[in-house]
C-alpha cells in the first residue's frame, strides 16, 4: 500500500452491520411487546377469577338459603312459616296472596356481586319463581341476567 492513498472500507461491512442493528431493535420490540401482553393477560385471568370465585360464593348462599327454605317448610305449619321465613338471613319480602305464600330474596356476595330471585311455596316445597345475578361494581352491567331462562 502507498502511503498518500485513503483508506478504503469494503462496502459490505456496513450492511451486515445495519442489518444487526435493526434486528437486535426488532427483538427488543418484541420482547417488550410480549412483556406487556402477558402482564395484561395476567391481570384479566386473576379478574376473572376473582369474579367468578363471587359469583359461585353468592350462588352457594343462595342455595343454602333454598334449603333452609325448604326446611322451614316442612318444620313449621303453614300459618306459623310466613314469621319463620321472615327471621331467615336473605329473605327480603315474604308475601301471601290467595293462599300462595312468595318469598323474595336477596344474596349480596363479594364485589358487589349480587343474586336475587322469587321462590313459591309448592307442595311443602319451594320452586324457583326467579333466580338472577348481577355485578353492580361494573357499569353498565347492572342489569340482572334471569338463568332461568
Amino acid at each position: 500500500m502507498k502511503k498518500n492513498e485513503p483508506h478504503s472500507f469494503p462496502v459490505t461491512l456496513g450492511a451486515p452491520s445495519v442489518l444487526a442493528i435493526f434486528l437486535v431493535l426488532c427483538l427488543a420490540v418484541f420482547g417488550v411487546l410480549s412483556l406487556v401482553t402477558t402482564r395484561s393477560e395476567n391481570l384479566l385471568a386473576r379478574s376473572t377469577a376473582s369474579s367468578v370465585l363471587a359469583y359461585y360464593a353468592a350462588d352457594a348462599q343462595a342455595q343454602t338459603l333454598l334449603r333452609d327454605l325448604d326446611a322451614a317448610a316442612a318444620a313449621h305449619s303453614a300459618a306459623e312459616l310466613p314469621a319463620a321465613l321472615a327471621g331467615l338471613s336473605g329473605v327480603s319480602d315474604v308475601n301471601v296472596t290467595d293462599g300462595t305464600l312468595t318469598v323474595s330474596f336477596w344474596i349480596k356476595g363479594q364485589n358487589d356481586f349480587v343474586i336475587k330471585g322469587q321462590a313459591e311455596l309448592r307442595e311443602n316445597r319451594f320452586q324457583l319463581l326467579s333466580y338472577a345475578y348481577a355485578n353492580t361494581n361494573q357499569s353498565g352491567y347492572d342489569t340482572p341476567v334471569n338463568v332461568l331462562e
